[in-house]
């Protein structure tokens, strides 16, 4: 089991938890997860809102602080096109002792990969994943483009140790734990979870 605190631990699924914290405890937003699809880790998706504002997230990670996107087969880039808000979160710095999160405008991201993918010297096809590098420096070869931090709208570093992130990785919201049924019901009976529907109801 992961402990706060075990660097040597860090997983993709502790930085989304850091990304829902960061828009709740920073950003002012009420957050849960948006609706499961077929391929799309838990957490990977999420809802945000503030008053009358409601926008779709999309969270990306990185262990090492190189964002991949891919491509439909219509060219235009996977799930970033659908949603309002890109937050990416990462480790903030070599020994994993607190995570950076970031928050992008979805045209701002669009961007960049769109550049980052013309400065490819040969063509790509959907498959072939573009990589840009958050920081200025990067090494040779190793992604498409760098400084993708700089157009951050805004930043916050999490500590692995912060109460908000160690009650955050206990709890399960109401929609996790239907999206959770939804999954496991999914796969214990070989159909896609798109087909399963979930009801609850307490009777007296």
């Amino acid at each position: 089991m992961f402990m706060i605190g075990d660097t040597t631990k860090l997983t993709r699924a502790l930085l989304r938890k850091a990304a829902g914290v960061i828009l709740e405890t920073e950003c002012g937003y009420r957050v849960d997860v948006d609706e499961i699809r077929q391929g799309v880790a838990p957490g990977a998706r999420l809802i945000a809102v503030k008053g009358a504002q409601k926008l779709r997230v999309a969270v990306r990670t990185s262990l090492s602080r190189k964002i991949r996107l891919m491509r439909r087969n219509d060219g235009k880039w996977r799930t970033i096109q659908d949603v309002d808000l890109v937050v990416v979160a990462v480790p903030a710095d070599r020994g994993a002792t607190a995570i950076e999160v970031l928050g992008f405008k979805r045209d701002d991201f669009i961007k960049i990969f769109d550049a980052a993918l013309q400065s490819l010297k040969a063509n790509r096809d959907a498959g072939f994943p573009v990589v840009v590098a958050l920081d200025e420096k990067t090494k040779h070869g190793s992604a498409a483009a760098a400084g993708l931090k700089t157009k951050a709208i805004w930043k916050h570093v999490l500590p692995l140790d912060a109460p908000t992130l160690r009650e955050a990785t206990k709890a399960e919201t109401g929609a996790e734990f239907i999206n959770r049924v939804k999954r496991e019901f999914a796969e214990r009976n070989g159909v896609d979870v798109s087909m399963v529907v979930v009801e609850f109801r307490v009777v007296y």
